[in-house]
Parts: C-alpha cells; sequence; structure tokens
C-alpha cells in the first residue's frame, strides 16, 4: 500500500473564530452509520456481524485481526444493514471493508459490567481488558 508522504503536512486555517463563542449543540443520531473495521494504521478488524442482526452500544461488531489490529465497537443499537467494502475515511481513497448500521434511535446500551479496579487487576489482565476495549496508540 503506497501513500504519499511529504515534509510538514498541510496546516490549514483554524476558523475557530467562527464557533469558539457558540454553545455546544447536540446532534440527532444520524439513521445510517457506516463503521469502518479499519480503525488505526493496522490490519482491520474481521465483522463478526451479518446482515439483519440487531446489535447494542458498545457490542463488539469486529475482532481483531492479524498482526497489529484492533476489536471495533458498535457506537449505538440498531440494525446491520450490511458488511461491505466502502472508501476509506482516509486519504488514500483505497476501499476499507465497514459494518453499515441503520440507528435505532434508543442508543441502547450492553448491560453494563462492574468497574474493574485497575489497581487490584495484575498486569498482564488489565492490558487485556484495554485492548478488549478497542483502545489504541502510543504503542
Amino acid at each position: 500500500m503506497w501513500f504519499a508522504k511529504f515534509r510538514g503536512g498541510i496546516h490549514p486555517d483554524g476558523f475557530k473564530e467562527l464557533s469558539a463563542a457558540k454553545p455546544i449543540k447536540q446532534i440527532p443520531m444520524p439513521e445510517r452509520l457506516i463503521v469502518p473495521l479499519r480503525q488505526h494504521a493496522g490490519s482491520e478488524a474481521v465483522p463478526i456481524v451479518q446482515p439483519g442482526q440487531s446489535v447494542l452500544k458498545g457490542q463488539l461488531i469486529g475482532r481483531p485481526g492479524s498482526g497489529v489490529s484492533a476489536p471495533v465497537h458498535a457506537p449505538t443499537s440498531g440494525t446491520v444493514l450490511d458488511v461491505t467494502a466502502v472508501v476509506a475515511p482516509h486519504p488514500s481513497g483505497y476501499e476499507s471493508k465497514a459494518v453499515i448500521i441503520e440507528t435505532d434511535g434508543k442508543d441502547q446500551p450492553l448491560p453494563a459490567h462492574p468497574p474493574l479496579n485497575p489497581y487490584t487487576l495484575d498486569r498482564k489482565k488489565l492490558a487485556s481488558k484495554v485492548a478488549e476495549g478497542g483502545i489504541v496508540g502510543l504503542g
């Protein structure tokens, strides 16, 4: 896979003055979400949901693939419409597999688990829980 590389990158004007003094607004949930299974520089996650399946907010929809990869979770509740290739949200314009979810407007989460105390878990268990949550970055 080839990506254009150039020193310094692009630094467009921020135009922060257009919104800095305005109040934060809650935007409505879109009717359809496209959730890419590649959320980082590694390999894409493997979809574990099928079209027609109901999902809850936070539910695992893609398990880690081979090599460097991370799990992907549903951002809200709804029904899986398709698992298909879409144009990746990346400057390359390459295709990437994605889960398309028709939202139900309920934003219903998975049942909550009791919180874990990071000070009482051994390091490997804590690292495993962080990875299962799809938290990536900084090595």
